[in-house]
């Protein structure tokens, strides 16, 4: 069964862990690791017990990296995503046979996504009749890369970059390859995370 919950961020979500549980000392270093400077920021909504809330999965040395260099675009181009074994238009029951089952679920930037069991890194969205793969969000470690800067030096000069302080980060920067676009957003210079859409 899936658990839909409220969360003050999409990052809170991807990070919520069960804080009375034996895992809090194993998972703090990871949390930390993941939010970086942002750690201090997160918080559970007051109206959801921290003992209901799944426990963050360890991330496994298996869990995909999505590489950032030459051939991203023309993978992306395919409807492929770099380092994943994912293709847009795939069913969320082809998803869910590779990563797992939906622990939970919330609404994010106008749709709802699911993040699955066996995906520590990052949450997916359907969309359509056929609940079909439409978009990911993905943290860090889940892309290479740590900044802008390294971004740039491995997919070239972006679309646009631009100031986005509505969604929490200093900066956001494109890049579209046909019907697929990567979000790159960013606070302080340091990359919270990437949205791949395909349109």
């Amino acid at each position: 069964m899936i658990k839909k919950y409220a969360v003050t961020s999409l990052l809170t979500a991807l990070l919520t862990v069960n804080l009375s549980g034996p895992a809090e000392l194993e998972a703090a270093a990871y949390k930390k690791e993941l939010a970086g400077p942002l750690t201090s920021q997160l918080q559970i909504s007051p109206s959801v017990s921290a003992a209901s809330l799944p426990m963050l999965a360890t991330l496994a040395a298996t869990s995909p990296v999505m590489p950032l260099n030459s051939k991203t675009g023309s993978m992306l181009k395919k409807g492929y995503i770099p380092g994943y074994k994912l293709r847009f238009g795939m069913t969320m029951q082809q998803v869910q046979k590779i990563y797992g089952q939906p622990v939970r679920s919330d609404y994010y930037l106008g749709g709802e996504y699911f993040k699955l069991s066996n995906m520590p890194n990052a949450v997916f969205f359907f969309e359509g009749p056929n609940h079909t793969l439409s978009g990911i969000l993905i943290v860090p470690p889940g892309f290479q890369g740590k900044t802008f800067t390294d971004i740039r030096k491995a997919l070239g000069k972006p679309d646009s970059q631009e100031n986005d302080f509505l969604e929490g980060y200093d900066q956001v920067m494109m890049y579209t390859y046909d019907k697929v676009t990567m979000y790159f957003g960013a606070n302080n210079g340091k990359l919270i995370d990437v949205l791949i859409v395909n349109k």
